[in-house]
């Protein structure tokens, strides 16, 4: 038959930097009845689809109220961001028949703005059914899945299913659970596709005519700041019946554009089904509100819709489906799924990338890649940051490390070559290389001599740094392939220098006083106030949106634990803010009352008390806008 689960071949756990955005929701209707789940999102530090869920979609999925769970409820004012360099938001869409019923589950949303009742599949309430973060050759032992192998740089590795949580709009679950893995490759050139496999098991029912379906909604382009127009407006979306492909290009005129495309999307079945029995179906021309019969009728239908930009005119730009199927699954059997969408200049650049990934695949993943992350270590002091990499037991040395795709491995076997270290005064960039350590007495490099910490001076106390120390090998002996490195972002560390906290009040003070309105504080450099990068329009460095709730005062010299409140001069309580935290002795304000409304000029008065002591002192600052 299929795949059997236990048939699954393995793909670490390796200490990692990257965005982690978790929400917790109330759980209802499980049947063990835990109380919470834990809805999962991270951030991939290479390729270029970076974000991934435990909930089958590939975004940022909305913020969630738990008044109604599970009929979840935007928040107002989310930012929902529509450049998306070129993937945007993708999902995961099974429809099958269960006797006579035709059922459908979507890992993607598309009501309106106040009724989130579409996503359906849900990890469980278990406390490791999360994402799990695995890197190449790494082994893991994941509850569901004994020594887990990776076979990427970075692997995220999940679990959902559509029968844990009751959807009040969802007719019935297919009773199937969903292993969900993504890999993505740091080295130049293979860095252009990112890499999914899905593995779906049956748990409750035989299913018949399952179909497996990639959901896709760009825009494909750079918005374009001074037109409201979503950049989608422009892509053109088609699919390519010879190559079983989908494409999502831009075109010019509409937006700001400057993206290389298109982007191109496939699924692989699973090896063991003929490519005669299986049907193709694409979709770019209608949105429907979720409706099983209907959207498994889109999947099965066998109709490919005509290359279209503007939704037939229907209202609807830049969405895609594409499924294949029909598959025939019983109870505890596994189909296994491929997906990858793949970047490229031209549809033939594309079409090349893609085949470089198939022969990528064929040998096992084998590439050269650099050296692991030094273990960075921070120690803040006074206008200082003290920076320590030496390997301690249980930290993987990238100084022993040894890499056996490289052509030169048997005449080269300690590859790691030295450090570098970079600083920046914003998380994402731009770096600044500090200094460059190597080893000594060989033909490469500088020769320095190996270095295992560095001292950064003269630094502002109480604002944001950030440091990163990478590994980088030697040339290939044989190849002549040039010296890799490791991405910073595995190693970066945020960095906040200041004296010791005090230990009661007496010394506080707020800065900037006065607030000053009329000055870009976020130009400062280090800024004084970074925007929210989740507001990236770009999704570049320097480009997040600033607003009003990015405003940013300072209490310095803050005993923990401490309650600030804060009074305008007619007395009325602004807000109060509660500090506890040992090891700082600062406390931000964004400049916004208990109900979240901005603050305007005037005199501001407030207090710091000790919890400890009892001990309060009051002071001042001025907000001039």
């Amino acid at each position: 038959m299929y795949l059997k689960y236990h048939f699954l071949k393995p793909l670490f756990i390796v200490p990692i930097f990257i965005f982690i955005w978790v929400v917790k929701l109330e759980a209802q209707h499980f049947p063990a009845d835990p109380s919470k789940i834990t809805i999962s999102v991270k951030k991939h530090s290479f390729g270029r689809h970076k974000i991934v869920s435990n909930l089958g979609f590939m975004a940022r999925p909305p913020q969630f109220e738990i008044d109604d769970f599970p009929k979840m409820i935007a928040k107002k004012g989310v930012y929902q961001n529509n450049v998306l360099a070129g993937e945007g938001r993708n999902a995961l869409f099974i429809g099958g028949k269960i006797g006579s019923h035709k059922v459908f589950t979507c890992g993607e949303d598309w009501s309106d703005n106040s009724s989130y009742s579409g996503f359906e599949f849900f990890p469980s309430g278990e406390p490791w059914d999360t994402i799990w973060v695995v890197g190449r050759d790494e082994i893991v032992d994941i509850p569901y899945w004994k020594n887990y192998k990776g076979i990427s740089d970075q692997d995220f590795v999940c679990r959902y299913d559509d029968y844990h949580i009751h959807v009040p709009d969802q007719t019935r679950p297919l009773g199937i659970e969903v292993i969900q893995t993504s890999h993505t490759w740091g080295m130049k050139s293979y860095n252009i596709w990112t890499y999914f496999q899905f593995y779906v098991i049956p748990k409750q029912t035989d299913i018949q005519d399952m179909y497996f379906a990639w959901w896709n909604f760009g825009g494909l382009g750079v918005q374009n700041p001074d037109n409201p127009v979503p950049s989608s407006m422009d892509d053109l979306v088609y699919f390519d019946s010879e190559l079983n492909m989908a494409f999502r290009e831009d075109l010019p005129g509409w937006d700001a554009d400057g993206m290389a495309g298109p982007i191109g999307m496939a699924i692989w079945p699973p090896d063991d089904v003929p490519s005669k029995q299986i049907k193709w179906s694409f979709n770019n021309t209608i949105m429907v509100n979720h409706n099983d019969e209907q959207w498994y009728d889109i999947l099965s239908s066998g109709t490919i819709d005509p290359p279209s930009s503007d939704g037939d005119a229907k209202g609807v730009h830049g969405f895609l489906t594409f499924a294949c199927g029909p598959f025939d699954v019983k109870v505890g059997d596994t189909l296994h799924f491929r997906v990858v969408n793949v970047a490229g200049v031209g549809k033939e650049g594309v079409v090349e990338n893609l085949n470089r990934l198939e022969k990528f695949i064929e040998r096992g993943f084998a590439l050269p890649t650099f050296p692991p992350a030094p273990p960075l270590r921070v120690e803040a002091g006074n206008h200082k940051a003290i920076l320590r990499w030496d390997a301690r037991p249980g930290d993987i040395d990238p100084v022993t490390w040894t890499d056996k795709y490289r052509a030169d491995y048997d005449i080269e076997p300690q590859p790691f070559e030295g450090f570098k270290i970079y600083k920046s005064f914003t998380k994402n960039g731009p770096w600044t290389l500090l200094a460059q350590f190597d080893v000594a007495d060989n033909d490469y490099g500088v020769n320095t001599g190996l270095v295992f910490e560095y001292t950064d001076v003269g630094l502002l106390n109480n604002v944001e740094y950030y440091y990163a120390v990478t590994a980088f090998s030697k040339p290939d002996r044989i190849t002549g392939n040039p010296s890799l490195e490791t991405a910073r972002e595995l190693s970066r560390v945020k960095v906040i220098p200041g004296t010791q906290v005090p230990e009661t009040v007496g010394e506080v003070f707020v800065v900037p006083n006065p607030y000053r309105g009329d000055l870009n504080y976020s130009s400062y450099k280090p800024p004084w106030e970074t925007p929210d990068p989740r507001r990236n329009i770009y999704d570049e460095p320097g480009k997040d949106r600033w607003t009003e709730y990015d405003r940013h005062m300072q209490f310095v010299n803050i005993p923990s634990p401490a309650e600030i409140k804060i009074y305008s001069s007619a007395g009325d309580l602004i807000n109060t803010l509660r500090h506890d935290d040992p090891s700082v002795g600062i406390m931000d304000w964004n400049l916004t009352s208990y109900v979240g409304q901005t603050v305007g000029s005037g005199i501001y008065l407030y207090t710091v008390e000790d919890k400890k002591s009892g001990k309060i002192q009051v002071g001042k600052f001025v907000v001039i806008k």
